[in-house]
């Protein structure tokens, strides 16, 4: 299927600033260097910290007046008041980056006023790039094709496969008990740490159901 034309000037910028950025994140992959951890199982290597500089660079040169909003290095202070604002997490999937399991990516999304208007994910262990914009669907770059997403045509829990995502947000006991609901409603349930590449799998009709705490 024909990928759609669009004028849209952050839309094509954001894909293909994620793509570079996923191939920035991978040059390294397995073997970037752990910096002090941010908390229990929240690990941080030194090329989540870069990615995050050269997306922030690269956005500030294209759009100088737009804010940036950045899991390492927070938000930029025009965050309130600006018109469009870039949310970047450089390496969702940390963990795995750093211990070499090929299940991460990074991910760019805009808001426009407050509300979600497009993005980008790049996973560059399979050379996926995921992108959608408002009114324009959510679409797939592989293999030098793009395809429309379409979500699983399985419609009963009992044949769903739901991702379930954890962190230390919240209580243990709540994702036991999450876990515990899913499988009694006959629900398969991973958990692979990535949500970005969790929705993606939703988005693309892998699994039925992502869901997190």
């Amino acid at each position: 299927m024909a990928r759609p034309m669009s004028d849209n000037a952050r839309l094509d910028f954001c894909r293909r600033l994620a793509a570079d950025a996923g191939r920035l994140a991978h040059s390294t992959f397995g073997r970037a260097a752990l910096l002090p951890a941010k908390g229990r199982h929240d690990e941080v290597t030194a090329m989540d910290r870069e990615v995050e500089r050269v997306v922030r660079e690269r956005i500030g040169q294209a759009f100088p007046h737009d804010a940036v909003l950045g899991e390492e290095d927070g938000a930029s202070a025009d965050v309130a008041s600006a018109e469009f604002l870039w949310i970047i997490d450089p390496i969702d999937g940390t963990a795995n980056y750093a211990r070499g399991i090929a299940h991460y990516c990074v991910s760019i999304g805009v808001l426009h006023h407050g509300a979600p208007a497009l993005g980008a994910l790049h996973d560059p262990s399979h050379d996926r790039l995921y992108w959608a914009a408002r009114g324009q669907g959510a679409w797939l770059d592989e293999s030098g094709a793009t395809r429309r997403l379409a979500v699983s045509p399985i419609d009963t829990l009992q044949g769903a496969t739901v991702e379930c995502g954890w962190s230390l947000r919240r209580p243990q006991a709540d994702y036991i008990a999450l876990f515990d609901r899913m499988l009694s409603a006959g629900c398969a349930v991973r958990r692979a740490g990535s949500g970005a590449l969790g929705l993606a799998d939703v988005a693309a009709g892998r699994t039925e159901g992502y869901a997190e705490l």
